[in-house]
């Protein structure tokens, strides 16, 4: 017996590269670091 369904193209990008949600923001490291530099440049206070 065949049962046919549809994955959104998000879900199948995810489950053909093994993505989960931490997979998925540490795609995005490179941008998360120069963020979190500027973030602290500009409040230091907050990380005393």
């Amino acid at each position: 017996m065949v049962y046919k369904f549809e994955v959104d193209a998000h879900r199948k990008h995810c489950l053909l590269n093994g993505l989960d949600d931490i997979g998925l923001t540490l795609q995005h490291v490179d941008e998360i670091k120069v963020f979190e530099e500027n973030h602290r440049a500009a409040q230091p206070w907050l990380f005393a």
